[in-house]
């Protein structure tokens, strides 16, 4: 019984690619031991070395599976395959297209893979990625919606079309709808016309969209309202920007002038809004860097000591309460030589 034990023990360790013979003539029988007896312990064995066969290759295949579904890359090319494919069909695909999908993508696009899974693997694959594939389809929705909506804006123009975004109150939506401007629009949804107007509408918005992306453009009017409105006030409001910027356009550039809505215009307003408020901030610098400069040089040293916008807030306090500097201030708008005021003189040499 101890030997039948250890020689159990001894072939459950055999490495899987061992193979026993079944010949009776490479047989060797015990005393003892009658010959049925031994052909089923051979098949017993055989038997037993398939399973541990069977089984490692198993494992391998649940390893490789496992790390594939812990692979973010895999599940991404999937969804992204997936939901590509359907969108073409169908926006709203119910939850067998999309499991169908899925299937079809992973056997023409993943063959090797495919051939692992069961059905029981891929259900559970299907339930992992069946969240970020509706998040996705609902995102494409949502950017072919926003598309369709510009570009009807765009074809029917303000004039044919008030604008409104999703983002107003449901008075202010129903108040849309029943604008007649609205309806009118609607029913020319499906009419037929002019191709010409389309091609010139189509133009109109393609050249809209260069410009739009023109960096010279855009700089050449932030240089002109910067340069206009700097003249009247240094701290210039929104609305005298706003303002400002449609000026400009109309009166350097009428051609495009033409072809803007307000919807349009306030896009770019928006756009260079920024670069409008930081190029007049570089200018207020620059101005009183060239008006401290020049205070400096006509009331010289011995009339007003030097400081830094560097220097600490008590030297700057006490540079306030010198003598030197009160008494400068108070001569700013003294006429002193030819009914000249020292503060005229400054700004001449700015």
């Amino acid at each position: 019984m101890r030997n039948r034990s250890i020689f159990a023990f001894a072939i459950a360790g055999l490495p899987a690619f061992i193979t026993l013979s079944t010949s009776n003539t490479s047989r060797r029988t015990r005393p003892g031991t009658e010959p049925h007896q031994i052909d089923s312990l051979d098949k017993k064995i055989y038997s037993f070395l398939k399973e541990q066969i069977d089984i490692k290759k198993r494992l391998k295949n649940i390893e490789l599976l496992s790390e594939i579904n812990n692979d973010p890359d895999f599940s991404k090319d999937v969804i992204t395959r997936v939901t590509t494919n359907v969108f073409k069909v169908n926006i709203f695909p119910s939850k067998k297209n999309l499991k169908e999908e899925t299937e079809s993508v992973i056997r023409k696009n993943f063959p090797d893979i495919y051939e692992l899974m069961d059905s029981q693997y891929y259900l559970s694959l299907f339930k992992k990625i069946k969240t970020k594939l509706l998040e996705k389809l609902c995102k494409m929705r949502g950017e072919i919606a926003s598309q369709i909506k510009s570009a009807i804006f765009e074809i029917f123009g303000e004039s044919q079309l008030p604008r409104i975004d999703f983002q107003s109150s449901l008075a202010k939506i129903n108040s849309w709808k029943s604008d007649q401007r609205v309806k009118d629009a609607y029913r020319k949804l499906f009419e037929v016309f002019s191709d010409n107007y389309i091609k010139k509408r189509l133009k109109n918005i393609e050249l809209l969209s260069e410009i739009n992306n023109d960096p010279d453009f855009s700089k050449d009017v932030i240089t002109r309202v910067t340069t206009n409105v700097f003249k009247v006030n240094i701290f210039p409001s929104k609305k005298n920007l706003k303002e400002e910027t449609e000026s400009v356009i109309r009166k350097n550039f009428p051609d495009i002038y033409e072809l803007m809505d307000s919807q349009y215009y306030l896009s770019l307003f928006k756009k260079i809004k920024t670069k409008l408020l930081e190029k007049l901030c570089k200018m207020r610098g620059e101005i009183a860097s060239q008006i401290k400069s020049a205070i400096f040089e006509i009331f010289g040293e011995s009339q007003l000591p030097r400081i830094d916008f560097q220097s600490s807030l008590a030297k700057i306090n006490s540079w306030k309460s010198d003598q030197r500097v009160k008494d400068a201030y108070r001569k700013l708008f003294e006429v002193f030589s030819d009914n000249c005021t020292y503060m005229e003189i400054i700004l001449d040499r700015i």
